[in-house]
């Protein structure tokens, strides 16, 4: 599937290979740069607001454990599994919301993106991507194009692809909806409810979009 001309919604897969230039690059790495590594996972919060098994480096998984370091000879390091493995994984109630839940969750957030159950699904839809595809670094990118670029956030997509009809806090403000990590034009998180903290100043944020909007329009994305 291709982007229609004229940029006012995507049809199907993203055409991901074009969109990862050096310019999306840098965005990307922006982004992770704060949220985590390639291997990097949490379980959620806890009842009073504390994020719970977060592990920013290697995660090595299994079914109802995560851990640091290989255990378990059926565990896997999180980017050598595929999306529909870890999609199984984030299935069922959050482990100290639900103590008494037969179902439990083992991931919520995961990867690069930090990218939770519900998110993962439209990533996913959007992207070019299967539930067979592996969850490596280049998908992880991949993923997170897609959300940039595909349905969920369409007023950063379209700020960042040229359009006058949107505004930069309108972009920003979809941006810091996406990423707990991004500021507001506050500066300040949009989820302060769930245990994260803003890790970059608005200033920088507007810095980053202005850039690579200006990138996209000159080569042509827009």
């Amino acid at each position: 599937a291709t982007t229609p001309a004229n940029n006012d919604e995507f049809v199907g897969p993203l055409p991901l290979s074009s969109l990862l230039d050096d310019a999306n690059k840098k965005l990307l790495k922006f982004i992770s740069s704060k949220e985590g590594s390639y291997n990097a996972t949490n379980n959620g919060t806890t009842r009073d607001n504390q994020i719970l098994n977060s592990i920013g480096g290697d995660s090595w998984v299994k079914k109802n454990k995560v851990t640091t370091s290989k255990q378990d000879n059926d565990q896997k390091l999180l980017s050598t599994m595929t999306i529909g493995e870890i999609m199984d994984l984030q299935k069922g109630h959050n482990p100290s919301r639900s103590p008494n839940a037969t179902n439990k969750r083992t991931l919520f957030a995961v990867g690069a993106y930090q990218i939770i159950p519900d998110t993962l699904k439209i990533a996913l839809r959007d992207s070019d991507l299967t539930n067979s595809s592996v969850f490596t670094p280049e998908n992880q990118d991949k993923l997170g194009l897609a959300l940039i670029y595909g349905t969920k956030r369409p007023r950063l997509r379209d700020y960042l692809l040229g359009k006058n009809s949107v505004t930069l806090n309108e972009a920003h403000n979809d941006f810091a909806e996406e990423w707990a990590s991004v500021p507001t034009p506050a500066g300040t998180t949009a989820y302060p409810e769930t245990g994260n903290k803003a890790a970059h100043s608005a200033q920088e944020v507007q810095e980053i979009l202005k850039e690579v909007r200006r990138l996209n329009i000159e080569a042509g994305k827009s």
